[in-house]
């Protein structure tokens, strides 16, 4: 029977959900699955409630659209037999009026499993329950009583003594191989060692009659021995042990493959398979030696590699051991190292063949190789060394490597190889353009080795690739990288230049603007003057986000350390925006108590930061109320771990949206910009400057509620208290009283800032002088007396940079030493740098705050207005 929701025959719906109930529409069980058939074998044909009740839902008035009501939400039958719990959903089909429970034993222990007699194969695949049993298994052998661990302890302990006993043991035979001459001497100390160290009463090397090159006696007393056999080469017996009998019976032994002393380590080790043979009872095959010496156990194992059988030793011991997995790898080294001795002892063969193998790597590698003398002359080539050069043999041996190197290489590849030699270096790497017998140019990296004979240098082996396809990947990179810095540069003097062009009319603008500020205006006019000052401001803004944001970008943002006022900076940020805004939203501030007024760190950024977090603030909040809360999170010494919270009632984010607002020019949505406005730099900025200085900043939002912005800045304490003035508190001009009759030089061409400079030098009662140019200022300056000049930049003719070096350089003192403020649109990181470089005393950014250029002459002329 197939079921059209699973598209599964009963079979497969059983191994899927075998605890399913199949119930048609007047409630009847038509089918159960295979496990619940275990559990309750005569259910199919009654009366679900007649089985079943439902423990979750409550259900009061049981049929099948009450039921179907509650289809795919978690379900609990309670067996009316034994009250076992079954749970998981209901599924419906509507077509063929039927209900399915697809449900699992409900339980929270493996005995409740265990009483019910099912196993884990009663259950699904998926199902969590076998996990369950699995958990409660592994808990089980976790259980496990002291007094066993201990036992294992001293199992390991007893395993690492053990293992330091065959550590010396390899150690020991590895310095006897490595310092004797004669294979006899050093097989008899090999013997003496391993019986020693772990009490082996004696020790016999067989050797195989394959190497008679070994035996002490002529060749010629083997000659006529037409089988394979083994007879006694080396032996070392305990001091205990009678040795004249012991040697007596030893020595004349000789055995053939037929006969039973070693027959099963010929007969399964023949072919050197390096597989240890215990005997637990020598009594029978070695009569003789059992009676005459008392011996129970013996060992044997084969010597030999490769499918040549050297020999075979053999230990005794007075005691019955057990196999030992640990033993057999230390002896199967000791097998290596015995059978590399010998080895050596062919040593012409083995240089033999080693040259034939070296010489078959050569020629299938490849890689270039191809070895010259010490003077340059090609002495061999493997095979693709000449497809590569497109060559024969003739080609090429006898000749100057030279003739392999493009022309305008070889000097240098000739004197890379000179200064190898000279320096001794065993290798040294170079790369170059190659060229074939018919001109085919490639690139080539080149690896060579100094060959050394007799302690003397006899020449160099080569081995080569063809690296072109790398090296045009290379270039290709390189070409891309100064496309990327072109763009880089080009990028920065374009903000140069769009900073320049808009901060030159906005510092009229501004200017002029607060000028009639603070003239007698109407209601009207006051409010379009301050429409005009507020467009201004947000313009400034937008550029200042967009170089800052830049300055991030290339990272040449620095940061100040120095003593501020905790108190004056967040309070200042406040009454920016008390005086800006006009909107029915109340600002506060909160500062807490345990915070030190006296703060060190960058106030500047720290301003620029709050002033980000308010202007969004005040963007997205029409009632309501904002407010800067500032709090101690943790004090360490005079370190301070503060917070500071923007909170808000505006319109809030939606939750998808706040991972997205820290994004470069990026915004909750595109609604947000068109209606809102905004570059989207402000929070990228905020995150930026906040995590450059070691902090954190998040946002929790909830829409229609409001925002709150926190950052997380560590600062230390600081015994200055800073008293800093907020700008906020002096803008009106009955204050700039102090530069009465000093005379000031500008050099500006812009007609709207000499009229801004004009006036505003008129309300400080200074006497100014204006040049359109740096020519015409240094002519003036020649030709009268001024106590400072203001340096534009960027002027025709001559500008601000070439007027201030020929000041400096060509004019006498003292008006060479005249003071210099720059008075620039340049806002970008580096211009402040050149400009005091070139020899001037300030830097003042346009468009200017009047408050910071009065200051800044004041204090570079030390001028006191005198009556």
């Amino acid at each position: 029977m197939s079921y059209s929701f699973f598209n599964l025959e009963q079979n497969e719906l059983e191994s899927i959900f075998p605890f399913y109930i199949e119930v048609d529409h007047s409630l009847t069980i038509s089918h159960v699955g295979k496990s619940l058939k275990k559990l309750f074998p005569l259910i199919e044909g009654k009366k679900l409630t007649e089985v079943f009740k439902f423990n979750k839902p409550n259900i009061e008035d049981i049929h099948f659209e009450a039921i179907a009501s509650f289809i795919n939400q978690d379900v609990v039958l309670e067996s009316l037999e034994d009250k076992s719990l079954f749970k998981e959903q209901i599924i419906i089909l509507k077509k063929e009026k039927r209900l399915f429970f697809l449900g699992t034993p409900y339980t929270r222990d493996i005995e409740s499993i265990e009483k019910m007699g099912l196993n884990m194969a009663d259950f699904a695949f998926h199902d969590k329950t076998p996990d369950m049993l699995h958990v409660m298994r592994s808990h089980k052998l976790m259980m496990l009583d002291v007094a066993g661990r201990l036992k294992k302890v001293n199992q390991q302990k007893e395993e690492i003594e053990k293992k330091e006993r065959l550590n010396s043991i390899q150690f020991l035979i590895s310095k006897v191989l490595a310092n004797a001459n004669d294979f006899e001497v050093a097989i008899r100390e090999i013997i003496k060692i391993i019986c020693e160290l772990l009490d082996w009463k004696c020790g016999i090397f067989w050797m195989s009659s394959n190497f008679e090159f070994l035996r002490r006696k002529e060749k010629s007393d083997a000659a006529t021995e037409n089988v394979f056999s083994l007879k006694c080469f080396s032996y070392w017996q305990n001091e205990k042990i009678a040795q004249t009998d012991f040697e007596k019976w030893i020595l004349s032994q000789k055995y053939t493959i037929n006969e039973t002393l070693i027959e099963k380590v010929i007969k399964e080790n023949r072919s050197c398979s390096e597989k240890m043979l215990y005997s637990a009872d020598i009594i029978g095959d070695f009569q003789e030696l059992t009676t005459i010496k008392n011996l129970d156990y013996h060992i044997v194992f084969p010597v030999g590699n490769n499918g040549v059988l050297l020999g075979v030793l053999e230990f005794f011991s007075n005691q019955i051991e057990k196999s030992d997995e640990d033993l057999v790898n230390s002896l199967v080294v000791i097998n290596d190292q015995i059978h590399q001795f010998i080895l050596k002892k062919q040593s012409d063969w083995v240089i033999k063949e080693n040259e034939r193998r070296y010489r078959q790597i050569v020629e299938q590698a490849s890689d270039i190789i191809y070895r010259m003398s010490d003077d340059g002359i090609i002495e061999f080539m493997n095979p693709i060394a000449y497809r590569l050069f497109k060559g024969v043999e003739t080609d090429f041996i006898g000749q100057h490597f030279s003739i392999l190197i493009h022309k305008d290489f070889q000097k240098s590849v000739m004197k890379h190889f000179r200064d190898q030699l000279i320096n001794n270096r065993k290798v040294s790497y170079v790369e170059f353009i190659a060229k074939s017998i018919d001109h085919d140019e490639f690139w080539m990296g080149l690896k060579s080795t100094l060959i050394f004979e007799n302690g003397k240098v006899a020449g160099f082996q080569m081995v080569g690739r063809d690296v072109t396809e790398r090296k045009q990947h290379e270039d290709q990179l390189i070409k891309e990288k100064e496309i990327a810095e072109n763009a880089k540069i080009v990028k920065e003097q374009f903000l140069a230049n769009m900073s320049h062009e808009i901060r030159t009319p906005m510092n009229a603008i501004i200017g002029m603007t607060e000028l009639l500020t603070n003239t007698t205006l109407n209601v009207e006019q006051k409010d379009c003057f301050n429409a005009i000052k507020i467009s201004a401001e947000n313009l400034l803004s937008i550029i200042n986000d967009i170089l800052d944001f830049s300055k991030i970008e290339s990272g040449k943002i620095v940061f100040e350390n120095a003593p501020f006022n905790l108190k004056e900076t967040v309070e200042g940020v406040l009454k920016i925006f008390t005086y800006s805004t006009k909107k029915e939203v109340e600002l506060l501030a909160k500062i807490d108590e345990n915070l030190p007024i006296g703060l060190m760190g960058d106030s500047h950024r720290l301003r620029q930061v709050l002033i980000n977090l308010m202007s969004n603030s005040i963007k997205f909040t029409e009632k309501g109320r904002i407010e800067i809360n500032v709090h101690l999170l943790e004090k360490r010494d005079d370190n301070y771990k503060i917070g500071f919270k923007v909170i808000d009632t505006g319109i809030g984010i939606p939750k998808e949206k706040t991972d997205q607002i820290f994004e470069s020019f990026t915004q909750a949505t595109n609604e947000t910009t068109r209606k809102y406005g905004g570059t989207g730099l402000g929070l990228t900025i905020v995150k930026q400057l906040v995590e450059l200085q070691g902090g954190t900043v998040f946002v929790e939002s909830e829409e229609g509620v409001g925002t709150c912005f926190t950052i997380i800045l560590t600062m230390k304490k600081t015994e200055e208290e800073k008293n800093e003035k907020s700008e906020n508190t002096k803008n009106g001009l009955d204050e700039f009283s102090e530069l009465k009759n000093l005379k000031v030089l500008l050099a500006e061409d812009n007609s709207m800032n000499q009229l801004l400079a004009k006036k505003v030098f008129k309300k400080w009662e200074c006497i100014l002088d204006i040049a359109d140019n740096g020519k015409i200022a240094i002519e003036k300056l020649i030709n009268n007396e001024y106590d400072i000049v203001l340096m534009d930049m960027q002027m025709p003719v001559m500008d601000g940079y070439d007027a201030t070096v020929f000041i400096r350089n060509n004019l006498a003192v003292p008006k060479s030493n005249i003071p210099i403020i720059a008075l620039t649109a340049h806002a970008l990181e580096g211009e402040k740098n050149k400009c005091l470089s070139l020899g001037m005393n300030d830097f003042v950014t346009k468009p200017f705050n009047q408050k910071d250029l009065y200051d800044k002459i004041k204090k570079i002329t030390n001028y006191i207005f005198t009556n």
